[in-house]
């Protein structure tokens, strides 16, 4: 670990720790401390070769340090036989990064989706400026704008509107691909399993259980900002439609906003490269697209969910 001691805030960094080794347990524990309350911390690979002693680690190294920022090594991404988490190759390296969303640990897409921000909120004419991270790694927009950022293997994009247009915008990109299983079993209620059966039935050509998935992922995006706390899988029921669009009804409360409680979502979905639109109540009024910025492009699945004022 390296550092000028002069300064109130600091970068460091650390790499191979490989907690693995009961011997290396204490680096985390007792060697890898702040010196300063404004420290940032890169940790730069090979922690563990386990998802547990990954998230042991990060975790506890985030109670500690201003901020962490972790990149994966070649050992978290090897899926040993004694580790209860068989997931592999990308699926694997996309469990960690939401791991370390729910913990608040940065990963290199915090880097690349904020470019992408960028290029969307220039856009609407919002001057350049720093887009800082709250407390679970969410993005702090500028003053007026509501936005949301999305990854996947090679895909990175982003879509920011007014306040004034949208009072919550969301988005959410997915490979194209089967979701692993158990994780339908996990995110869906019984009427929603019922539901993609019905779409498989009479429509094979779209992986309806990731759709999902991505639906489910960018409704989180629209409430936390509003209600300041993560939505469960369960407390939100969706129905996609054949047409592009789904629905969306809250199971639980909603948010209050201008005096009423939100009680759903409209949104769209597509399957393509790169692109996506948006959907919402807009009340009879006419309002601005919300602005998108991306890169690369590949075969994805993409929902985005809105609400207006």
């Amino acid at each position: 670990m390296t550092g000028p001691d002069d300064l109130p805030g600091r970068l460091l960094a650390v790499s191979d720790p490989h907690i693995v080794h009961e011997e290396n347990r204490a680096l985390p524990r007792e060697r890898i401390v702040p010196r300063s309350p404004g420290d940032w911390l890169i940790v730069a690979g090979d922690v563990s070769e386990t998802v547990a002693g990954i998230e042991w680690a990060l975790d506890l190294l985030d109670r500690r340090f201003a901020r962490v920022v972790w990149a994966s090594g070649n050992h978290e991404l090897w899926t040993r036989k004694s580790d209860p988490v068989q997931l592999r190759g990308e699926e694997r390296y996309r469990h960690l990064v939401e791991i370390c969303r729910r913990l608040g640990v940065l990963t290199p897409e915090f880097a690349t989706g904020r470019h992408c921000a960028r290029l969307a909120l220039a856009d609407l004419d919002v001057p350049p400026g720093p887009i800082g991270a709250g407390p679970r790694g969410e993005p702090r927009w500028p003053g007026g704008i509501v936005g949301s950022l999305t990854h996947c293997a090679s895909f990175r994009a982003a879509a920011v509107a007014r306040r004034t247009d949208l009072l919550g915008l969301g988005i959410d990109a997915e490979p194209h691909a089967p979701l692993p299983d158990g994780i339908l079993d996990a995110i869906a209620l019984p009427e929603e399993r019922s539901h993609l059966d019905q779409l498989a039935d009479s429509d094979q050509e779209f992986t309806w259980d990731r759709l999902l998935f991505s639906a489910k992922e960018s409704i989180f995006k629209v409430c936390f900002p509003l209600a300041r706390r993560h939505l469960g899988f369960d407390e939100a029921r969706i129905e996609l439609g054949r047409d592009g669009c789904f629905t969306v009804r809250l199971l639980v409360p909603g948010p209050r906003v201008h005096g009423r409680s939100l009680t759903g979502f409209t949104g769209r979905w597509m399957v393509g490269r790169g692109a996506g639109t948006d959907s919402g109540d807009r009340s009879g009024r006419r309002v601005r697209r919300p602005r998108y910025g991306g890169t690369t492009e590949r075969e994805m699945d993409a929902a985005w969910p809105t609400s207006t004022p």
